[in-house]
């Protein structure tokens, strides 16, 4: 049997790692060995004490902490970047021997909590892949990460600039509040178009799709991938890319194939793919800045999340 190596990036989930390492480790019984790596950042909870405890209990668990990264690092992606770039270092690093066969690259912040091990089996069906990625439920939600010739082929923030542009300032003072009206729905038309339109509900019937990148909270890739390829921007790139399309674009020069695969479940509906529906939308801009009722919607998120 082959072995693996899960790793991520944490900051402030104290609330969420250990469950969702439970459930990621309960659903790797494919593998012989199971070892895990994580890079902490930034964190103001008790995320620290929690991964203490945890590698106090797991001989194959250990994690490094970054201290405080934003003050140096302000953009989040390039300090996102920067955090990945230390679990390439430690697999590069390993002993010859200690190598894993696969690395999986896993969000520990309740994404994975639906993840199961037939969904991680499916994966292995075929073996035509270099990298297969994860769906979800309620929508497949990572639209930062997608890259698609016809899905979605840039950046979704271009997108959304673009159908933003066509929106039609206010015309008049005396009917302001019909125009104020009137601009939030437009503005919130333009956000269903760039991103909320994209978020196919992918069942398992579905076959898997090659993209030029995804992620969806959950990716699995042959360990070789990241002995030659990392999360380090490329000369061309503009800023704001995702550090995953980074990596991605790499993969894809050298001809490697990567796939999203429908029956890769790891979550049903989230905190992202449900703003699909429009009154959800309008409640959470209402509840913007609403203290009380951005906790009821906290709760609810994760209510969702279980």
């Amino acid at each position: 049997m082959s072995k693996c190596l899960l790793v991520g990036t944490v900051s402030n989930v104290s609330k969420e790692v250990s469950r969702d390492l439970e459930a990621i480790l309960a659903s790797l019984s494919r593998f012989s060995d199971v070892s895990i790596f994580l890079v902490e950042s930034d964190s103001s909870d008790a995320t620290l004490e929690v991964l203490e405890a945890i590698k106090a209990k797991n001989r194959n668990f250990d994690y490094i902490t970054l201290g405080l990264l934003r003050t140096r690092i302000p953009d989040r992606i390039e300090r996102i970047r920067f955090c990945r770039n230390e679990y390439v270092r430690f697999i590069r690093e390993l002993s010859l021997g200690k190598t894993p066969d696969y690395v999986i690259v896993a969000d520990l912040d309740g994404m994975n909590r639906k993840i199961t091990e037939q969904a991680v089996d499916s994966s292995f069906i075929r073996h035509d892949w270099d990298a297969v990625f994860a769906n979800q439920r309620g929508g497949y939600y990572d639209i930062l990460a997608l890259r698609h010739d016809i899905w979605q082929p840039g950046n979704y923030s271009d997108d959304l600039v673009w159908y933003r542009s066509l929106v039609i300032p206010v015309r008049s003072n005396y009917l302001r509040f019909y125009e104020m009206l009137r601009l939030r729905f437009r503005f919130d038309k333009a956000r269903k178009l760039a991103i909320y339109n994209k978020m196919l509900r992918l069942t398992s019937a579905h076959p898997w799709i090659e993209v030029n990148s995804a992620f969806g909270g959950l990716g699995i890739y042959r360990s070789q991938v990241f002995l030659k390829h990392d999360y380090s921007s490329l000369p061309d790139s503009k800023s704001g890319v995702n550090e995953h399309v980074t990596l991605h674009s790499k993969m894809r020069n050298d001809g490697l194939r990567l796939f999203i695969n429908p029956s890769l479940i790891n979550s049903n509906w989230n905190t992202y793919n449900i703003n699909r529906f429009f009154v959800v939308r309008q409640v959470r801009q209402l509840v913007w800045g609403s203290k009380p009722l951005s906790s009821i919607l906290s709760l609810a998120r994760k209510a969702i999340q279980k």
